[in-house]
Formats: structure tokens, C-alpha cells, sequence
């Protein structure tokens, strides 16, 4: 073999010893690269099933803060309720049954002063008379439904009453649900009993300053009819 074909062969054998040399040391880099992605990965689902498992456990625990602003947009809702129920009780400028008495009054004045004379009367007593009638008219039909009126609205003081009570207790804060559904029907009960009455107060205001002019005058006309 010459200078030449050595060269050659030499050269050839050093290209095969360079992978064989540098193969092994790549393998054991990948594994411990391997090896360290696998603890890291480990590491993660570690932290991960725990995170889980406080978020379960969170959720499924009552939160003192939730219950709490149940609590608070329950009571602001029965403010509302004892809101309404102010309105409606401005209506009532009158004794329960003072409507009730009045026309019992007056109808029975009225039934006097049929029998009497018109000879007995003077024109302008004629005029009182046919006045007081017109207010005896708007009397007869609201003195019931004026004491209706109170009465539902003190029936519904202490329905609202016992359900401040349980909202105060704590008995609705995980309930909001049915909280409504007690809620709902006392405020349809409450608009009602505004609008009857202010439809009420107006109709016996309208007419006040005339029983209030007529009365004195009517009773002086039946005392002098009595024996």
C-alpha cells in the first residue's frame, strides 16, 4: 500500500469514528432532558389536583359573603314592601268605621226628613237636604270598601312583619327563590290596596267640605222634627 492509499484510509476511518463517539453522548442528553420534563410534568399535576380539589371543595362550601348579600337584597326588597304600605296608609285620614257611622247617621237623618212638611222648610233647608243626599250617595257604597281597605292593609303590616322576621333570621339567604314567591304576592296585594285607596280618599275628600258645611245644619232641621 503507498503514501497515498494510507492517506486515504486513514481519513476513511476517521469519518466512521466520529459518530460512534458522539451517539452515545447524545442519547444520554435526551434521557436526562427526558428525565426532567417527567418530574417537572409530575410537579404540574401535582399542583393542578390539588387546585382541583380546593376549587371543589370551595364551591361546594357555603360562602359567608354570598349569604350575607342574600341576606341584604332580601331585607332592601322588604323595604320596599313597608314602602308600599306607608303610601297606602296616607290614604287613610279617617277612622276605620267613621265613614260607616256617617251614613248610618245620615241615613237615618234622611229618613226623618222625609217626613217632614215641605210647608215646614224653608228653601234654603230644601237646598241642604237635596245637598246632603248627594253626599249620602258617595258614602253609602265607600264606607265598606274604605274599611276593607284598612283592614287588608293591617293584615298585610304583619304578613310583611313575619317575613322581615324570617329574612333577618337568615331564613332565605340560600332561598332567594323563595323568597320571591312570598315577595311577589304581598307587592301585587300592596299596589291594589294603593289604588283602592287613593280612589277612595278622593272621592271622600271631594265631598268632605260639603258634609262638614251640611251636617250642623241638617242636625238643627231633625232636632226641631223630633217630639
Amino acid at each position: 500500500m503507498g503514501p497515498t492509499e494510507c492517506s486515504e484510509s486513514k481519513k476513511e476511518n476517521g469519518l466512521k469514528k466520529g459518530p460512534s463517539t458522539e451517539f452515545p453522548y447524545f442519547c444520554s442528553i435526551m434521557l436526562h432532558r427526558a428525565s426532567d420534563f417527567r418530574q417537572i410534568t409530575k410537579k404540574i399535576m401535582f399542583y393542578m389536583g390539588i387546585s382541583l380539589i380546593f376549587i371543589h371543595f370551595h364551591s361546594c362550601t357555603p360562602s359567608k359573603s354570598s349569604s350575607n348579600d342574600a341576606r341584604d337584597w332580601c331585607i332592601r326588597k322588604t323595604d320596599t314592601l313597608w314602602s308600599s304600605l306607608a303610601e297606602s296608609r296616607k290614604n287613610f285620614i279617617y277612622k276605620m268605621d267613621e265613614i260607616a257611622i256617617r251614613k248610618h247617621d245620615m241615613d237615618s237623618q234622611l229618613r226623618i226628613t222625609k217626613f217632614m212638611s215641605a210647608a215646614s222648610l224653608s228653601p234654603e233647608e230644601k237646598s241642604d237636604i237635596i245637598q246632603y243626599n248627594s253626599v249620602f250617595r258617595v258614602y253609602k257604597p265607600l264606607a265598606e270598601r274604605y274599611k276593607a281597605a284598612v283592614l287588608e292593609a293591617e293584615e298585610l303590616f304583619y304578613n310583611i312583619k313575619a317575613l322581615d322576621k324570617s329574612v333577618r333570621k337568615g331564613d332565605y339567604d340560600s332561598k332567594t327563590e323563595e323568597f320571591k314567591k312570598v315577595w311577589q304576592p304581598l307587592k301585587q296585594a300592596l299596589d291594589a290596596n294603593l289604588i283602592e285607596a287613593k280612589e277612595i280618599e278622593g272621592q271622600l275628600n271631594n265631598v268632605e267640605p260639603m258634609y262638614q258645611r251640611l251636617a250642623p245644619k241638617i242636625e238643627v232641621i231633625v232636632d226641631r222634627a223630633m217630639p
